[in-house]
Protein backbone atom coordinates (compact mmCIF):
# COMPACT_ATOMS: atom_id res chain seq x y z
CA UNK A 1 0.00 0.00 0.00
CA UNK A 2 1.29 3.44 -0.91
CA UNK A 3 1.76 5.72 2.06
CA UNK A 4 -0.27 8.92 2.08
CA UNK A 5 1.67 12.17 1.88
CA UNK A 6 0.64 15.63 3.01
CA UNK A 7 -0.20 18.18 0.35
CA UNK A 8 2.83 20.37 -0.36
CA UNK A 9 0.98 23.61 0.54
CA UNK A 10 -0.08 22.21 3.91
CA UNK A 11 3.45 21.00 4.61
CA UNK A 12 4.77 24.52 3.98
CA UNK A 13 2.18 26.00 6.37
CA UNK A 14 3.01 23.43 9.03
CA UNK A 15 6.75 24.05 8.66
CA UNK A 16 6.17 27.79 8.91
CA UNK A 17 4.14 27.31 12.06
CA UNK A 18 6.87 25.32 13.78
CA UNK A 19 9.51 27.80 12.64
CA UNK A 20 7.48 30.66 14.10
CA UNK A 21 6.97 28.81 17.37
CA UNK A 22 10.69 28.08 17.59
CA UNK A 23 11.50 31.75 17.02
CA UNK A 24 9.32 33.01 19.85
CA UNK A 25 10.80 34.52 22.96
CA UNK A 26 10.44 32.79 26.31
CA UNK A 27 10.94 34.75 29.51
CA UNK A 28 11.99 32.75 32.54
CA UNK A 29 11.86 34.70 35.81
CA UNK A 30 14.21 33.76 38.65
CA UNK A 31 11.19 34.17 40.93
CA UNK A 32 7.65 35.38 40.38
CA UNK A 33 7.61 36.89 43.86
CA UNK A 34 9.79 39.35 45.76
CA UNK A 35 9.46 40.07 49.49
CA UNK A 36 10.22 43.54 50.83
CA UNK A 37 10.94 44.05 54.53
CA UNK A 38 11.25 47.76 55.29
CA UNK A 39 12.56 49.38 58.40
CA UNK A 40 10.10 51.19 60.63
CA UNK A 41 9.11 54.51 59.05
CA UNK A 42 10.66 53.76 55.64
CA UNK A 43 8.69 55.57 52.91
CA UNK A 44 9.92 53.92 49.70
CA UNK A 45 10.98 50.36 48.91
CA UNK A 46 12.67 49.13 45.74
CA UNK A 47 12.78 45.56 44.43
CA UNK A 48 13.67 43.82 41.16
CA UNK A 49 12.37 40.86 39.17
CA UNK A 50 15.22 39.28 37.17
CA UNK A 51 14.53 37.20 34.07
CA UNK A 52 16.25 35.54 31.09
CA UNK A 53 14.99 35.40 27.52
CA UNK A 54 15.46 31.70 26.75
CA UNK A 55 13.70 31.89 23.42
CA UNK A 56 15.24 32.27 19.96
CA UNK A 57 14.03 35.82 19.27
CA UNK A 58 14.32 39.25 20.91
CA UNK A 59 11.38 40.40 23.03
CA UNK A 60 10.15 43.74 24.34
CA UNK A 61 8.07 44.39 27.44
CA UNK A 62 5.16 46.30 25.95
CA UNK A 63 3.32 46.94 29.22
CA UNK A 64 4.05 46.46 32.91
CA UNK A 65 1.22 47.34 35.28
CA UNK A 66 0.20 46.85 38.90
CA UNK A 67 -3.09 46.51 40.71
CA UNK A 68 -2.36 49.43 43.06
CA UNK A 69 -1.00 52.93 42.63
CA UNK A 70 1.26 52.23 45.61
CA UNK A 71 3.27 49.83 43.41
CA UNK A 72 5.09 51.34 40.42
CA UNK A 73 6.82 48.85 38.06
CA UNK A 74 9.00 49.91 35.12
CA UNK A 75 9.64 48.34 31.72
CA UNK A 76 12.93 48.62 29.84
CA UNK A 77 12.64 50.52 26.56
CA UNK A 78 15.10 48.28 24.70
CA UNK A 79 14.30 44.77 23.49
CA UNK A 80 15.89 41.85 25.34
CA UNK A 81 17.92 39.70 22.95
CA UNK A 82 17.69 35.92 22.86
CA UNK A 83 19.74 34.49 25.71
CA UNK A 84 20.10 37.89 27.41
CA UNK A 85 19.01 38.86 30.91
CA UNK A 86 16.61 41.62 31.88
CA UNK A 87 15.06 43.18 34.95
CA UNK A 88 11.71 44.65 35.99
CA UNK A 89 12.33 47.21 38.76
CA UNK A 90 9.47 47.97 41.16
CA UNK A 91 9.05 50.86 43.59
CA UNK A 92 6.60 50.36 46.47
CA UNK A 93 5.21 53.17 48.64
CA UNK A 94 3.79 51.79 51.93
CA UNK A 95 1.89 54.97 52.85
CA UNK A 96 -0.24 54.28 55.93
CA UNK A 97 -0.42 50.54 55.28
CA UNK A 98 0.83 48.08 57.86
CA UNK A 99 1.15 44.34 58.21
CA UNK A 100 1.53 41.95 55.28
CA UNK A 101 0.59 43.46 51.90
CA UNK A 102 0.43 41.64 48.55
CA UNK A 103 0.30 43.46 45.20
CA UNK A 104 0.13 41.94 41.71
CA UNK A 105 2.26 42.87 38.69
CA UNK A 106 1.24 42.01 35.12
CA UNK A 107 3.87 41.90 32.34
CA UNK A 108 2.85 41.90 28.66
CA UNK A 109 5.40 41.15 25.93
CA UNK A 110 5.69 41.93 22.23
CA UNK A 111 4.98 38.30 21.32
CA UNK A 112 1.64 38.35 23.16
CA UNK A 113 2.68 36.51 26.32
CA UNK A 114 1.47 37.50 29.81
CA UNK A 115 3.36 36.96 33.06
CA UNK A 116 1.94 37.43 36.56
CA UNK A 117 4.27 38.51 39.39
CA UNK A 118 3.74 39.41 43.05
CA UNK A 119 5.22 41.96 45.40
CA UNK A 120 4.91 41.05 49.09
CA UNK A 121 5.66 43.74 51.66
CA UNK A 122 5.97 42.78 55.32
CA UNK A 123 5.34 46.20 56.85
CA UNK A 124 5.95 46.93 60.53
CA UNK A 125 2.99 47.93 62.65
CA UNK A 126 2.57 51.70 62.75
CA UNK A 127 -0.08 51.65 65.45
CA UNK A 128 -1.51 49.06 67.82
CA UNK A 129 -5.21 49.51 68.63
CA UNK A 130 -6.65 47.78 71.69
CA UNK A 131 -9.37 46.80 71.70
CA UNK A 132 -10.26 47.20 68.04
CA UNK A 133 -13.95 46.72 68.86
CA UNK A 134 -15.65 48.53 71.74
CA UNK A 135 -18.67 46.54 72.85
CA UNK A 136 -21.46 48.10 74.93
CA UNK A 137 -24.45 46.21 76.31
CA UNK A 138 -27.52 46.82 78.41
CA UNK A 139 -29.72 49.87 78.99
CA UNK A 140 -27.10 52.16 80.55
CA UNK A 141 -23.60 50.90 79.75
CA UNK A 142 -20.55 52.54 81.26
CA UNK A 143 -18.23 54.52 78.96
CA UNK A 144 -15.44 52.44 77.47
CA UNK A 145 -11.90 53.34 76.51
CA UNK A 146 -9.76 52.46 73.54
CA UNK A 147 -5.96 52.89 73.36
CA UNK A 148 -3.86 53.59 70.28
CA UNK A 149 -0.11 53.06 70.72
CA UNK A 150 2.02 54.53 67.93
CA UNK A 151 5.41 53.04 67.07
CA UNK A 152 6.56 54.88 63.92
CA UNK A 153 7.43 58.54 63.27
CA UNK A 154 6.47 59.67 66.73
CA UNK A 155 5.36 61.89 68.32
CA UNK A 156 2.04 62.20 66.54
CA UNK A 157 -0.37 65.13 66.54
CA UNK A 158 -4.06 64.37 66.98
CA UNK A 159 -6.13 66.11 64.29
CA UNK A 160 -9.62 64.79 64.94
CA UNK A 161 -11.79 61.95 66.20
CA UNK A 162 -15.06 61.55 64.29
CA UNK A 163 -17.87 59.15 65.19
CA UNK A 164 -20.01 58.19 62.20
CA UNK A 165 -23.24 58.23 64.21
CA UNK A 166 -24.75 60.17 67.12
CA UNK A 167 -25.36 56.89 68.96
CA UNK A 168 -21.70 56.79 69.99
CA UNK A 169 -20.05 59.96 71.27
CA UNK A 170 -16.57 60.82 72.48
CA UNK A 171 -16.62 61.53 76.20
CA UNK A 172 -14.30 64.33 77.29
CA UNK A 173 -11.06 65.11 75.48
CA UNK A 174 -8.89 62.36 74.01
CA UNK A 175 -5.69 62.05 76.05
CA UNK A 176 -2.44 61.97 74.08
CA UNK A 177 0.60 61.25 76.23
CA UNK A 178 3.86 60.35 74.51
CA UNK A 179 3.17 57.61 71.96
CA UNK A 180 -0.18 56.63 73.50
CA UNK A 181 -3.63 58.02 72.71
CA UNK A 182 -6.63 57.16 74.89
CA UNK A 183 -10.20 57.84 73.73
CA UNK A 184 -13.37 57.26 75.78
CA UNK A 185 -16.66 56.57 74.05
CA UNK A 186 -20.17 56.68 75.49
CA UNK A 187 -23.25 55.01 74.07
CA UNK A 188 -26.04 57.57 73.64
CA UNK A 189 -28.49 55.56 71.56
CA UNK A 190 -31.63 53.62 72.40
CA UNK A 191 -31.25 50.81 74.92
CA UNK A 192 -33.20 48.44 72.67
CA UNK A 193 -31.06 49.04 69.59
CA UNK A 194 -28.50 46.67 68.16
CA UNK A 195 -26.27 49.53 66.99
CA UNK A 196 -23.06 49.38 64.98
CA UNK A 197 -20.77 52.22 63.96
CA UNK A 198 -17.23 53.22 63.11
CA UNK A 199 -15.12 56.09 64.34
CA UNK A 200 -12.14 57.57 62.53
CA UNK A 201 -9.01 58.85 64.23
CA UNK A 202 -6.85 61.17 62.14
CA UNK A 203 -3.30 62.01 63.19
CA UNK A 204 -0.21 63.60 61.67
CA UNK A 205 3.10 61.87 62.36
CA UNK A 206 6.50 63.46 62.96
CA UNK A 207 7.30 63.24 59.23
CA UNK A 208 4.22 65.29 58.37
CA UNK A 209 2.24 62.36 56.94
CA UNK A 210 -1.43 62.09 57.89
CA UNK A 211 -2.96 58.74 58.84
CA UNK A 212 -6.56 57.70 59.45
CA UNK A 213 -7.37 54.69 61.62
CA UNK A 214 -10.80 53.09 61.95
CA UNK A 215 -12.34 51.99 65.24
CA UNK A 216 -15.40 49.75 65.56
CA UNK A 217 -18.26 50.33 68.02
CA UNK A 218 -21.26 48.18 68.84
CA UNK A 219 -24.13 48.15 71.32
CA UNK A 220 -26.08 45.01 72.18
CA UNK A 221 -29.55 45.44 73.73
Amino acid sequence: MKAKTLPRSFAFVLAGFFALAAARAELVFESDEIVLKPRLGERELVGEFHFTNRGAAPVSLTEVSSGCSCTVPEAAEEAVAAGARGVVPVTYHPGSRQGRQVQSITVLTSDGETYELRVVADLPLRVLIAPRLLLFSGPAPEPREITLTYSADTPVTLLEVVSRTAAFVVEGQPALAGDMLKIRFRYAGEASDDARATARVRVRDAAGVEHTDVLYLRHLP
